[in-house]
């Protein structure tokens, strides 16, 4: 399957008739991000998308578009903070950083949470398979919208400013459905090639996502394509995964952590990496306690795997080592939870 990983370059001007459209440039490079700036029939527009790299959040739109020769917003890509959900508790976490939010309305385990186009959404959950939560401006959570099939056990991927619910447990394990904020309204979407339940999905390209559990899938949420790839070494469910990167030596993968194992049937502590490259796994460090139910997370340099079932534990991997150490722990228990990184400035906290 090809991968996309250039940009276009967008024309300067663009003529209709007697009239002269002029067309923006391509926006400003990102320190922490790239553009992604897909092909259009229609030459009088354009629409890029801000690809923050791992570890790095929009501060506001990711979806921009032309319009009178000037872009709509003008997205950086900066350092985020950690909003963690589960039951009906919230908190932030960053370094140095621990503080509450205001409660969800209800209980949520086993839902998942994202940041879509600047618009964080909470979907699903094993008591509210069905239900949306955003939050808004004022730090409150507020009815969004109402799924076509119920989502618990289920993956989620923010993909060109469209979030995508994947799987689920029992009746929706194959299938997924979108949404493209403001609106409201889910549409059915492809089908998955595998059941997806306690699965994990990590973004690899602007259009590809991967999905890891017994099985590791690539899809393509623009040509619907879907490719088999090589297997984790450690098959397992409730893991947590992550894309990561290091800029210093170029390195793009997907960590995977922790987990139940479904061939010995207890929680592991193993992780392994993805090289996109080479579409290898390889084993890398173990984590110093066993994790069933976690969520890793990256907030600028640091990759972090937060709680798992009977811990508020978290810790941090070393990418040059290999390594993992503890760090900061989460104000409570936590497992089966949500983690996303957001811009800090949506929980109140200024720009470093």
């Amino acid at each position: 399957m090809e991968i996309i990983t250039t940009t276009t370059t967008l024309p300067t001007s663009t003529t209709t008739g007697t009239t002269t459209n002029p067309i923006c440039d391509i926006p400003v490079p990102q320190t922490h991000g790239d553009w992604f700036c897909p092909q259009s029939s229609d030459l009088t527009t354009a629409t890029c998308h801000l690809e923050c790299h791992p570890g790095y959040v929009s501060t506001n739109a990711t979806v921009i578009t032309c319009h009178q020769a000037q872009w709509t917003e003008t997205p950086e890509c900066i350092t985020p903070v950690a909003i963690i959900t589960g039951g009906s508790t919230v908190e932030v976490y960053g370094e140095g950083l621990h503080k509450e939010l205001p409660n969800l309305p209800d209980d949520r385990y086993d839902h998942t949470m994202k940041m879509v186009n600047s618009v964080l959404l909470l979907c699903g959950g094993y008591y509210t398979p069905t239900s949306c939560l955003s939050f808004t401006a004022s730090h409150q959570w507020t009815t969004h919208s109402t799924t076509t099939s119920e989502r618990y056990y289920h993956s989620s991927v923010s993909m060109l400013g469209q979030l995508h619910l994947l799987g689920g447990y029992e009746s929706s394990s194959t299938t997924t459905e979108h949404l493209t904020p403001p609106s409201n309204t889910w549409r059915s979407d492809w089908n998955l090639l595998e059941d997806t339940s306690d699965s994990c999905a990590a973004k690899i390209e602007p259009e590809i996502f991967i999905t890891t559990g017994e099985e590791v899938i690539s899809y393509n949420v623009s040509s619907g394509a879907a490719t088999r790839l090589q297997d984790l070494i450690t098959p397992r469910h409730y893991h947590g995964c992550s894309t990561v990167m290091d800029s210093n030596n170029g390195f793009k993968g997907v960590l995977v952590a922790g987990g139940y194992n479904t061939d010995s049937g207890d929680a592991r502590g193993e992780s392994e990496m993805y090289d996109i490259k080479t579409g290898r796994w390889s084993s890398t460090g173990k984590l110093l306690t066993v994790r069933e139910g976690l969520r890793l997370v990256v907030l600028g340099d640091n990759i972090l795997a937060m709680g798992g079932i009977g811990t508020s534990s978290v810790e941090k991997f070393n990418m040059t080592s290999n390594t993992w150490e503890k760090t900061e722990y989460l104000l409570e228990i936590r497992h089966r939870h949500a983690v996303v990184a957001v811009p800090p400035n949506l929980v109140g906290f200024g720009q470093d």
